[in-house]
């Protein structure tokens, strides 16, 4: 795909957009933004509203040997990154350019973030699969807040306290934005409307996907959030929404840099190498040196892929380009800290591995960089040799943030299950802040997690997977690999869909559907009832007889494709049973459903 932005038609200048109309507008060109906008672009006209500048063309974000200069050049307002600091001291960055955070971390392609001519491959190319015609990108603006009809506008001050229980049965509905433009003073606002309800097959949105600190931001700006602090900066609440901002998670993380200690000290190439493991617990990345570097600067990074803690966003200014606060809380619950030290022991593993094969000392270096942070605090301690209590004190000072925050508008709370904002009509959160985890190596992960239960309400487009090569995963499994695929594209994949194609494909002996149910019932009222092995037509006529029902049918159905297509066995299991793969497995009874080809 060009590097340059071709057809697409982006723009900076707002007056060309000032006081038109849009079936959907979606606020933010990052992960979750611009593959959405390319896909609503093909059946609608679309705006997509950066408060970034484009990469296309742009040697810094583009080439691989200036991978870390981004991060290295920060200001305020106007750098590609812009760096915020929690109130516990850790330092997180947010991106500001179209494509969002993963153009500084990068997206994974066959285990690097890079081409084979050091080109970076980025959520921004996913544009080109939109409608040039119908879709408009426009940079560097940045939204001040949420237009409302029926006089519930924000800077108008027409705005009264929505009661939801008021019984009238009517909402405030979104009707356009207010943006200012990035790199300008407060006082000059445009404003971009959506289209009128019609008759047409959707009425169209303003969907944020401004991210985990944006969009929450927003939301706030507009008069959606908790009255008591939007009281403090003067804005009038519209809906007394207190979860909005609540319950935000990041994944603590560690890195040491194992040929010239730890911190920022000296550079490494990007990460290639990525390993999960202890039950998808601990998620660990590997960069080595440069090639062309006399001197390697390998590192070794840690990420805690499920924690407890929770903390809180709120808003600093009524100024929409100025940070957040945040408080991840990271490591405040115990078990978090725990599983965060038996994490690094994992590390330690892993550089005693490393020693053996490369002939170096790094798992010592870790021992002697863990406890020499330690004698700086006058700990007395073996040379060399880490203790405990000091590898426990180590962590707490020495945790960093993995830049994968989430949460502050989660679903139930604030976004129903179409990712609908409670309280008000034709807005939506469609990005990180509304899921309640994050467990990938990229952001890119998160457009898979966001899924509407009922699609045609979203106005989403649900692709069908024309083919499968296997040439990229095939070498990997053959060296005893197992490939992580996200259901990332230009139009929307379902997941089950792709786990059958890649079963067919890649001439799976077995497919496994992991889910929450414990698998096909005769009776749902009965847990007794459960069907553990049953062949394709039997499990048809309980479709037919409406005994499978829900998201359970397109899991079914998926079964029944690949075993026709050569697949031996199918399950439905559920993921909720400790080690539930290896007991459907090895073991007779199996956790859940099994589905054949025949009668057995």
């Amino acid at each position: 795909m060009s590097q340059g932005h071709g057809t697409l038609n982006i723009i900076s200048d707002v007056e060309q957009v000032q006081g038109k109309s849009y079936d959907y507008i979606v606020v933010g060109g990052g992960t979750s933004g611009c593959p959405l906008a390319a896909t609503l672009s093909k059946r609608f006209t679309v705006l997509l509203v950066e408060r970034g500048g484009s990469p296309f063309g742009d040697p810094l974000i583009m080439e691989k040997k200036n991978f870390f200069r981004p991060m290295s050049q920060i200001d305020e307002f106007t750098s590609i990154v812009q760096e915020l600091v929690s109130e516990e001291g850790v330092a997180n960055q947010r991106g500001r350019v179209l494509g969002g955070l993963e153009h500084v971390e990068g997206t994974k392609i066959t285990g690097t973030i890079f081409d084979e001519n050091g080109m970076r491959h980025c959520s921004a190319h996913l544009l080109h699969a939109g409608d040039p015609e119908r879709l408009t990108v426009l940079l560097n603006a940045t939204v001040k807040s949420i237009i409302f009809s029926q006089g519930w506008g924000i800077a108008d001050h027409k705005v009264h306290m929505y009661q939801p229980d008021a019984g009238d049965g009517t909402k405030p509905r979104a009707c356009g934005i207010r943006f200012i433009k990035s790199h300008e003073d407060l006082d000059s606002s445009y404003e971009v409307n959506l289209n009128p309800a019609s008759d047409s097959e959707s009425e169209g949105d303003v969907v944020l996907s401004a991210g985990a600190m944006g969009s929450p931001q927003i939301l706030m700006l507009s008069g959606i959030g908790p009255s008591e602090l939007l009281n403090k900066f003067n804005i009038a609440p519209m809906i007394d929404a207190p979860q909005v901002g609540q319950d935000i998670r990041d994944h603590p993380g560690i890195k040491f840099l194992l040929d010239a200690g730890i911190g920022n000290e000296g550079q490494s190439d990007a990460s290639q190498v990525v390993g999960i493991a202890s039950s998808s617990r601990f998620l660990f990345q590997y960069g080595g040196g440069s090639k062309a570097s006399a001197r390697p600067r390998r590192v070794l990074l840690g990420k805690l892929a499920y924690p407890s803690s929770k903390g809180k966003l709120e808003l600093n200014s009524t100024n929409p380009r100025k940070n957040v606060s945040v408080r991840y809380n990271y490591l405040l619950e115990e078990n978090d800290l725990e599983e965060f030290v038996e994490m690094v022991h994992e590390m330690k593993k892993i550089a005693r591995s490393m020693d053996s094969v490369l002939g170096t000392k790094y798992c010592d270096r870790m021992d002697e960089i863990i406890s020499g942070q330690k004698q700086e605090h006058n700990v007395e301690t073996k040379k060399g040799v880490s203790t405990e209590e000091e590898l426990r004190e180590f962590c707490k000072k020495n945790k960093m943030s993995y830049l994968h925050g989430h949460g502050g508008c989660s679903v139930g709370s604030v976004v129903d299950r179409d990712y609908k904002v409670f309280g008000v009509e034709a807005l939506r959160v469609v990005d990180a802040s509304a899921l309640s985890d994050l467990l990938s190596t990229s952001p890119m992960v998160c457009p898979s997690l966001l899924q509407c239960s009922t699609s045609s309400s979203c106005g989403f487009i649900v692709g069908d997977i024309a083919c499968f090569d296997p040439t990229v995963s095939a070498p990997l499994t053959k060296c005893g690999y197992i490939p992580v695929i996200a259901a990332v594209g230009a139009d929307t994949v379902n997941t089950d869909t792709l786990a059958a194609e890649l079963a067919v494909a890649l001439g799976a002996e077995k497919l496994i559907f992991s889910t929450d149910v414990a698998g096909i019932f005769l009776n749902k009222q009965d847990p007794g009832s459960l069907v553990q092995r049953i062949d394709i037509e039997g499990v048809k006529r309980m479709v037919d007889e409406g005994k499978v029902v829900g998201e359970l049918v397109s899991k079914v159905n998926c079964c029944v494709h690949s075993l026709k297509e050569g697949v031996r066995t199918t399950s439905i299991i559920n993921r909720m049973i400790r080690h539930s793969v290896l007991t459907e497995i090895l073991t007779d009874d199996g956790a859940g459903t099994m589905i054949t080809l025949l009668k057995e």
